[in-house]
């Protein structure tokens, strides 16, 4: 992994490397929910090198629902759909276009938009393989 200061955004991030690994599960160790293996490709991509601190998170947000509160504890207690509200106010903080669109049909993501999101399951793997 390497980290860089990204002149757009103002602070440093990492980027991960691209590359190509294998996703799910063995042969006989499958469940319905589970998928089994398969080559999975992963172009690179910026993501945050520290989880987002409760207090980052209170100031964007106004609130902090974590239980084990702490203003430089990670935020925690907070659903996918709040985490993608998150995204969309860090991303107008920094003057960036906000990644997703929520309606009362759901959650539409502009994959040509430049602001934060949440990364997708291969890149979140990706990101653990690096590390």
């Amino acid at each position: 992994m390497q980290e860089f200061s990204d002149e757009n955004r103002g602070e440093k991030e990492s980027v991960t490397a691209c590359g190509i690994h294998h996703g799910g599960n063995n042969p006989g160790t499958c469940d319905q929910y589970d998928i089994r293996k398969h080559e999975v490709s992963v172009s690179s991509f910026y993501i945050d090198p520290y989880e987002t601190t409760q207090e980052e998170y209170e100031r964007l947000m106004g609130n902090n629902p974590g239980t084990f509160t702490g203003e430089k504890l990670p935020a925690e207690n907070i659903s996918w759909l709040d985490a993608v509200y998150f995204a969309n106010a860090k991303s107008i903080e920094a003057g960036l276009t906000p990644a997703y669109t929520v309606t009362s049909d759901g959650v539409t993501w502009d994959m040509s938009a430049n602001g934060y999101r949440l990364p997708t399951e291969a890149e979140w793997e990706n990101t653990g393989r690096l590390r």
